[in-house]
């Protein structure tokens, strides 16, 4: 496919829509289990995601690097998978479930340099401390040299736990932002894994083109998802459907609607009371 042509994930999912004159159309509005809510624009998920990019580079991360994403579904998810694809490095997206093992196999499997976490995240109103998780793992992954840590609270101070440790603020504080890089067309952008229910993880790999055309299938042709729709998929980044909406939502220049947690707590109808509240026109759902 597009033999000798050139692209970047990152430059069509952001620097196109503020091209295209969307930058203050919401790009994701997120809420979460107690009920908080944030949202950013095009602009403002463009910005943060060119200083994450800059901040990785200053890390030392490089074109052809793995960074693993170990997260719950918030903005900054969104915003470090679209950083590390910009600067030509791979995304390893794993899901939030995971316990230090399976983490830890991946990131091993494929060489990872660097991981972006959060310091904890909530699901039925239980604290769960994913930094904690992520440091067992890191104990057994010879390559990895950061891991950066999106604190919930600014002053939880989680990431004062050793040289290799971040935090989110830091690597996205200062001006500099670095506009995503001209990259091969199939250059690979992410790794995926299969599930290891058969066997051990296996990692799929999917390029830029190939990704960003597949996904511009789906749901910009036979979904028909257009920038005025507001898209809510309850999912994880640990499943193929997360990353898929992070590319695909902001891809057709629409909103991606993220919801921390389950859909049926802390009432069982709160998956239709999102529907209500965020006005949501795309709803996905799964099997279970």
């Amino acid at each position: 496919w597009c033999v000798g042509g050139t692209t970047n994930l990152a430059y069509n999912c952001l620097n196109r829509n503020i091209a295209a004159g969307r930058g203050d159309h919401p790009a994701v509005v997120w809420e979460g289990e107690n009920g908080e809510r944030r949202s950013m624009t095009y602009r403002e998920l463009t910005s943060l995601t060119a200083r994450a990019a800059a901040g990785l580079v200053r890390l030392g991360c490089n074109r052809g690097d793995v960074i693993g994403i170990y997260m719950p579904m918030v903005p900054e998810t969104v915003a470090a998978y679209l950083a590390i694809v910009s600067i030509g490095a791979i995304a390893l997206p794993m899901f939030s479930g995971f316990g230090a093992q399976a983490v830890a196999e991946r990131l091993a499997h494929a060489e990872a340099k660097a991981v972006v976490t959060t310091d904890y995240s909530f699901r039925r109103g239980k604290k769960i401390s994913m930094i904690d998780v992520m440091d067992a793992a890191a104990a057994s992954v010879p390559t990895l040299e950061h891991v950066v840590v999106v604190e919930r609270e600014p002053s939880a101070g989680s990431v004062q736990r050793g040289g290799r440790h971040l935090s989110w603020r830091d690597l996205t504080s200062g001006d500099q932002e670095l506009p995503p890089a001209e990259l091969p067309a199939e250059a690979p952008a992410m790794i995926v894994y299969t599930s290891g229910t058969t066997g051990k993880p296996k990692g799929t790999v999917h390029s830029h083109c190939g990704f960003m055309t597949k996904v511009a299938l789906d749901y910009g042709i036979i979904f028909d998802l257009q920038a005025g729709d507001r898209l809510l998929w309850l999912s994880d980044m640990g499943w193929l459907t997360g990353p898929i909406l992070v590319v695909a939502v902001p891809l057709m220049g629409a909103t991606l609607v993220l919801a921390e947690g389950v859909p049926d707590y802390p009432e069982p109808g709160r998956l239709w009371r999102l529907v209500q509240d965020h006005r949501i026109s795309f709803l996905g759902v799964a099997p279970t």
